[in-house]
């Protein structure tokens, strides 16, 4: 069989050239005199190709099956494709990333095509790499290591992948700065809170840019048909509060929405209330809150709202992704009878997306990729 470990990087240095140039570009500190003293090796292509080489060198990497292989191989390889874009100077003249993980998750969804068709990776696999990018500081930032098992979803198997890719990271780094290097042999607790089976509601939190599909996957879903499930959104309150204003228009549905958007912003209405008081409060099944909910702010806002109302619910969350360049072009080409927001808001909106977790408190998280 080929070897993993070669192909995945001399494919990737094929293939996207214009990534390595970047990374190979940003340096981790400001000057030779001036290094990061965590990463005096330079710049972030030199400490990803260290820390993808020393992958080879630990035992746990060689023993995995060929298909964590190739995971390891590829959060390892994508783990701070962030860094370029979120790079600060200090006022002490230091360079600092704060939020590259994120960042990093942001860069490798735009990747997902490639990846999906190159190694016929499943949307759980991406998702998989996504949280492992997103937790791989996890582990030094937090007190308590144990946050580790929730933001990877309580995943046993992730779990050693994850140790994996954090070691190869750590070896990366040319510092003298001391580190603990026992990250594998580290003893997490992985207890899963019990799954609930017997609860009166369940919310379906759908995540997902403008354009990804969420309302095309719900229309088509039979699990989340209508006679099980209500949906609501900020998207229709909206339009129920323009056209209750100002009655019946003739407008195709991308003129009534933004007329419907500028009348509600100009009012200050908190959607947020009126979703809960006036259409959640008044639905006796479950319920699909079809929102982008990008945002951990966002969600955890929701999720402890919905708690706090509803003694026993169950909260779904539903991730659906697609890369920034097929949602602009699926924003551009949607018809009179759907809403368009623009290349503009599209690129924020994906640039806000915070993966979604089990640390968010919530009792599942389903996943599709939907290129």
């Amino acid at each position: 069989m080929k070897d993993i470990h070669s192909s995945v990087i001399a494919d990737f240095i094929k293939n996207f050239p214009y990534i390595v140039y970047t990374l190979k570009t940003c340096e981790h500190g400001v000057d030779l005199i001036k290094p990061n003293k965590y990463h005096i090796e330079g710049d972030v292509w030199t400490h990803t190709c260290i820390a993808y080489q020393s992958l080879r060198y630990i035992n746990e990497f060689v023993d995995l099956d060929d298909d964590s292989k190739l995971i390891a191989c590829i959060a390892t390889l994508c783990h701070d494709l962030g860094k370029p874009y979120v790079k600060q100077i200090t006022k002490k003249n230091y360079f600092r990333f704060i939020g590259h993980e994120k960042r990093s998750v942001q860069e490798f969804i735009k990747l997902s095509k490639y990846f999906f068709y190159k190694y016929k990776l499943g949307c759980v696999d991406l998702y998989n790499i996504q949280l492992i990018i997103n937790a791989h500081s996890v582990y030094w930032q937090h007190k308590n290591i144990n946050d580790v098992v929730k933001f990877l979803n309580y995943n046993n198997t992730l779990l050693d992948i994850y140790k994996i890719v954090c070691t190869a990271d750590m070896r990366g780094q040319i510092t003298d700065v001391p580190k603990n290097d026992s990250l594998i042999s580290t003893v997490f607790e992985t207890n899963r809170p019990f799954e609930k089976n017997d609860y009166d509601k369940e919310f379906v939190i759908l995540v997902g840019c403008p354009a990804a599909g969420k309302d095309s996957f719900v229309a088509n879903s039979e699990k989340y048909s209508s006679d099980k499930y209500s949906i609501v959104s900020f998207d229709q309150i909206r339009v129920d509060l323009y056209t209750k204003e100002f009655g019946d228009t003739s407008d195709n549905y991308d003129t009534l929405y933004k007329k419907a958007w500028e009348y509600c912003n100009n009012k200050k209405y908190n959607l947020e209330d009126i979703m809960f008081n006036d259409y959640i409060s008044k639905i006796y099944h479950n319920v699909i809150i079809s929102n982008t909910n990008l945002t951990i702010k966002s969600r955890k806002r929701l999720i402890n709202r919905l708690y706090n109302e509803y003694d026993n619910c169950k909260i779904t969350i539903i991730y659906i992704y697609l890369e920034e360049s097929e949602l602009i072009e699926r924003d551009l080409y949607r018809g009179k009878n759907d809403k368009t927001v623009g290349e503009d808001v599209i690129t924020s909106m994906f640039h806000s997306i915070d993966v979604p977790t089990s640390n968010e408190n919530v009792d599942q998280i389903l996943v599709l990729y939907n290129g």
